[in-house]
């Protein structure tokens, strides 16, 4: 669902970019944006590893892949959370 509304940001903040001559919206679509290939390249695989019920990770391993993915989500998140202050500090600051 998430990724779903990310791709639905990206092209409309790109047009309006591309209308208004405003770079505050051409920065704010790639930001949301970029949680998308984040999420399926670099996230993805580690949550797949995580979940797979075969597979004999030790105690430190899994750990280390939590941490890893912690890390992750916590850039993801930022992208997200900057991307919608740019959006919001162009609507209310005009």
């Amino acid at each position: 669902m998430a990724g779903y509304i990310c791709s639905h940001k990206l092209d409309p903040a790109v047009y309006a970019a591309m209308l208004t001559s405003t770079p505050a919206w051409a920065l704010g679509g790639p930001l949301v944006g970029a949680v998308i290939p984040l999420t399926l390249v670099v996230i993805m695989p580690i949550n797949r590893q995580l979940l797979d019920t075969n597979a004999t990770l030790s105690d430190h391993d899994a750990t280390a892949l939590l941490e890893k993915w912690g890390r992750l989500h916590g850039v993801r998140s930022i992208l997200g959370a900057a991307g919608l202050l740019v959006f919001l500090s162009k609507v209310l600051l005009r």
